[in-house]
């Protein structure tokens, strides 16, 4: 019975996510022909990163952190092993986030811009998934503090946190909130809300506070070396025009901007350096 309770409770959680894209798609085709293709593309630019690499972090670390907390003295070892996983994510996701929220144009113009898309629409999607990149953070966070729940059986806490942020969504939606770009904020703001939720109730029913992964010093430091990297980046892209040169170019310069500044933040943090190569290579099958 409680193995069938646990099942069900991470498969309404997992749920609870899955709607608020269809959600979004639905309150944006009242925005006329083409809102809901839009807000469709634009969420696709935020499902790139995640799929291809920040799911990756959670799914490596869970037996580590599974393992721990079954032992009966390991909460200590759980809780670095939650913490070091969430450095990881944020120094992943960070980079990738300004990487690809700045030069969301150049993205949209090359993975979207053919056939009868013009410039206009391209325009409109980059700007919904410049936005939406925000949401990106907290929902690579998400799949870490899901696997700690997982961990302790708990997944019925997460549902709870995803219903009350979809409760939200929906409200706002239904109170004609359905203006693309307050969608687009609407939806980041979505995952902010259960990130800061998982974190306070992972902290209050579990007695595992991971605040310091988020603003501990270690954590800051990284975190702006990251930002400063790339902002010295973007600034000299700038210059020399970044925006008016072809797309293939314009991503691959952003994908060196962000890598540049994930390289920044690494080089102040040698423990969570040693983690993302690992993740790396896990990735690659060399591990």
């Amino acid at each position: 019975m409680g193995v069938g309770r646990e099942v069900l409770g991470a498969l309404v959680a997992g749920m609870m996510i899955l709607i608020v894209p269809v959600a979004l798609r639905g309150f944006a085709s009242a925005n006329g022909v083409g809102g809901q293709t839009t807000a469709y593309l634009a969420s696709k630019l935020v499902e790139l990163p995640m799929g291809t690499l920040l799911s990756v972090v959670s799914i490596a670390m869970f037996p580590a952190v599974a393992a721990a907390l079954a032992k009966e003295d390991g909460f200590e070892e759980a809780r670095d092993f939650a913490r070091q996983g969430i450095g990881v994510i944020l120094a992943l996701s960070v980079p990738i986030t300004l990487g690809m929220g700045f030069f969301a144009q150049g993205f949209a113009d090359l993975l979207y811009r053919h056939g009868e898309m013009t410039l206009k629409d391209a325009r409109l999607i980059a700007q919904m998934g410049a936005i939406m990149m925000v949401g990106l953070i907290p929902q690579a966070v998400n799949t870490m503090f899901l696997a700690i729940f997982n961990g302790y059986r708990d997944m019925w806490t997460p549902f709870w946190i995803s219903l009350v942020g979809l409760a939200a969504f929906l409200g706002f939606g239904f109170a004609g909130v359905i203006d693309l770009m307050s969608l687009a904020w609407l939806y980041s703001g979505f995952h902010w809300v259960v990130m800061l939720g998982l974190l306070c109730l992972l902290g209050v029913r579990h007695k595992m506070w991971l605040v310091d992964a988020f603003v501990g010093g270690q954590a800051l430091i990284r975190s702006g070396a990251t930002v400063g990297v790339f902002g010295v980046c973007f600034v000299g892209l700038q210059k020399v025009n970044v925006f008016q040169m072809s797309p293939i170019l314009v991503v691959l310069l952003a994908i060196g901007a962000g890598g540049f500044a994930m390289i920044g933040g690494l080089m102040v943090d040698g423990e969570i350096r040693g983690k993302v190569k690992g993740v790396i290579l896990r990735k690659m099958g060399r591990s």
